[in-house]
Formats: C-alpha cells, structure tokens, sequence
C-alpha cells in the first residue's frame, strides 16, 4: 500500500534544497575572489607630466679680477628674442634694460665683491618668463704670500710657503730668481718642497701664489749651498751637522734653546751650564789651516779666566776663547797662546748683542788672522802647529778636555779646514 507525502512537506524540502544549492554558490564565489588578484588601479592612472620653465639659460662669470665682467645667456627657443635684465635688484617690471643681445656687462666699473644679474626673456608681447640670476665676485685683493725663513746649508733645503686668500688659492710656484746654478724642485708647484742646487754660492727663490680670480703675488726666500765647510751647525732645535758630513755634536749637561740673533726662537743655544761634544772620529783634519767663525753672545763673566767658545784641548791643540779679565779674543794653537790686546783688537762686552767672529789659521804662511762683525781686525806670526789626527773631544761652549767654558750664547758655528778669504768671510757675516 503506497503512502501519500504531503505536498506542504515536499514544499518544505525544495526550499531547503533550493537554499543549499545558493551557500555553495556563494562559497565558491568567495574562494574564486579570495585566489584572484587585486585588481592594480594605479596601473590605470597617468599623471600628467609638469610642463619644463620656459627660461633662458644664463652663463656667469664666478670669480674675476675684472671691474667689468660679461654675462652672456643663450634663449629658450620660445620666446621673442627679447630679453630684460638688471643689475643687483630682482625686480624687473620697472627700469630694466631690454635688449635682443645675448650678452652683457655693466656700463661703469663694478666696485670689489658680490654682484648679480636678473634676467628674463619675453615670451609673447607682455609676457615674460621666469626669471634666472647669476653671480660674478669682482676680487682685486692679491693673496698673501709667505715662506720659511732664510737658510744656509750644505744639503739639500727643506722650503715651505703658503698663502691666504678670501676666495681660496688656486695655484702656487716656486722659481729661481737669482744664483749661480740651477735648481731642482721635487715638486715646484707644492707649497712645501725639497731643492736641491748643482752649485755653490747665494740663491733667491720666488714662491708665486695666485688665486682663483687670477691675482698672483710673490714672496722670496734667500738660501745659502756651501758644500764646503767641514761642520755646520745652524742649531735650529738641534745640534745636528747641516754640512751635509754628518758631524752631529752631542749635547751634554742641557745645553738650552733661545733666540738667534733675528728673532727665531729655539734657534740658538745658551751653554752657560750646558755644552756639545763632537768625537774624534768626527773631527776633520785641520793641521793644513783652518776657519772658524760663529755667532756669540756674551752673558756674564762666568767662572772661569779662559771662556772657551771651542776647543780641541786647547793646551796642545787649539782653543778660541774670552780672556774674562781683558775682555777680548784669547786663541790657542798648538800649545801656544795669542792674546789680542793691542787697541786694534775688539773688546768683547757683555752688551746683550751678537757679534761675528772668525779666526783664520794658515800653516803654510804661520798666520792667524781675527775677523770681528765681518772685518779683519788683527793679523799675528804664529809658528805653532797642530797634529793631523785628533785624538780629544772637540767642546762647543766648552773646552772639550779642560773646564773652561764660554758664559754666553751661540749660533752658526762654521769650521773649514781652508782658510777663508776677506770677501768669503765678509759674505758669512751677512750670511742668513
């Protein structure tokens, strides 16, 4: 027997159906959008470009040593080839210049420092564009131009220089101006630089300094080659032998650093207390005749009768000295003593100045010669004679065996082992 279903219970179940059918649609669309990619709406969107300023382009002049500098410009292509300009003022709707040139300069000299040009170019009849500018720094102020101070030496020089300017310097040079050889730079275009000459004798070098408008100005250094004294010592910080031999003298007892006869500080040296002393090993050979000359000055009268300035054992030897008690030059060769006494000689005060003295032995005409503040002053017969071969210490501002010591300062103490002419010894006096 069949039974009967409802129709309200197969209405009911259509719509159940019906509703299934509609959450599975809805989940499958769900998942489709969830694997999709987003869509990129910025790949839809064109910015519109901005349009380029219609402007002329202005060329100007930078830094010149020029009253009268020119700016010049080229067009924009879009314009009617007329331009307007002024001077040091922006504002252009009123008493500007207008002209079809493509340059232009002041009509009366600019004065020294910062001045601009405004320009605009016109674009159609009473429009103009925007406006450009551009600067010139009139400089007419040279720099200032060092460099180190004078020297003498047997060696190659150590030179520096340098200079200053507001708008920054551009170049430098380093010259001869004079001399009687050539000069080698290790870098003639450095401020600081090694030159070496092929010759002896006085050189004056020029540093050229020049700017970046072009404005050049020039300082000297004087420099002294002498390759042929034996020992050299300029004592400019140290005792070291600026010969080129390498005889360095080695201080003893701190010997102090002051300042030379021109002012330089640490470029002399006081040896009341303190000394140097060069070995025998170091000592040239001076038995064929000698030079020596240095700077001095004299502080007190010290302790001892002899004031020995340099000595090599001055009883047997040789020693130059001080007599304390008649105030001149007291000189020993070879054992023998010469006192300078006559009222030709110098009287050596304590004065608080720097005199030059050189002492001159020639054994081969048995003479000794004093030279003081560039002049001979004295000439005597001197038969003694000296060993070839040093066997004592050589003592600066002391003897180098005994205790006799020089109350005072020195500077630029010179030995040859020829004696030196007038002229040459006149030349070392004035010598840097």
């Amino acid at each position: 027997m069949k039974r009967r279903i409802p129709l309200s219970f197969l209405m009911l179940s259509a719509l159940i159906l019906f509703s299934s059918c509609n959450l599975i649609v809805d989940a499958v669309i769900t998942i489709q959008d969830m694997t999709s990619p987003a869509p990129n709406y910025m790949d839809t969107v064109t910015p519109t470009p901005e349009p380029s300023p219609v402007r002329p382009v202005l060329y100007s002049p930078g830094i010149v040593n020029n009253t009268m500098p020119n700016w010049s410009w080229s067009t924009s292509n879009s314009g009617t080839g007329l331009f307007r300009y002024k001077f040091d003022d922006f504002d252009l709707s009123y008493g500007a210049t207008e002209t079809n040139s493509m340059y232009c300069m002041p009509v009366s000299a600019f004065s020294e420092g910062s001045h601009i040009l405004y320009l605009q170019e016109e674009l159609s009849p009473g429009n103009w564009s925007e406006t450009v500018s551009g600067e010139a720094i009139i400089d007419l102020t040279a720099p200032a131009t060092v460099t180190s101070r004078d020297m003498t030496s047997g060696m190659d020089f150590i030179i520096e220089g340098s200079a200053s300017d507001l708008n920054g310097i551009a170049s430098y040079n380093w010259s001869v101006y004079s001399g009687p050889g050539y000069a080698y730079f290790s870098d003639s275009y450095s401020p600081s630089t090694i030159v070496s000459f092929d010759t002896d004798g006085n050189y004056t070098l020029m540093l050229t300094a020049c700017d970046s408008a072009g404005n050049s100005n020039s300082d000297y250094i004087q420099l002294v080659k002498d390759s042929s004294a034996q020992m050299y010592y300029a004592f400019n910080g140290n005792s070291m032998d600026s010969s080129g031999k390498g005889r360095d003298a080695n201080p003893f007892s701190s010997p102090l650093l002051t300042y030379d006869r021109n002012g330089y500080g640490n470029s002399a040296y006081v040896v009341d207390m303190g000394y140097f002393i060069v070995p025998p090993s170091s000592q040239p050979d001076l038995s064929a005749g000698f030079t020596i000359a240095a700077w001095i000055k004299r502080n007190n009268n010290g302790a001892s009768t002899f004031q020995c300035i340099i000595g090599n054992n001055y009883i047997i030897n040789f020693g130059i000295g001080i007599n304390y008690l008649s105030q001149r030059f007291y000189i020993s060769i070879g054992g023998q003593s010469y006192s300078f006494s006559s009222s030709y000689d110098p009287t050596v005060y304590i004065d608080n100045t720097w005199h030059h003295f050189a002492v001159t032995f020639n054994n081969s005409m048995k003479t000794l010669e004093l030279y003081y503040d560039g002049y001979l002053t004295s000439s005597l017969s001197c038969p003694a004679t000296l060993p070839p071969n040093p066997t004592d210490n050589l003592g600066i501002g002391k003897d180098g065996k005994n205790s006799d010591s020089f109350a005072g300062e020195i500077d630029d103490l010179y030995i040859y082992d020829r004696v030196l002419n007038s002229s040459e010894i006149h030349d070392l006096y004035f010598r840097p």
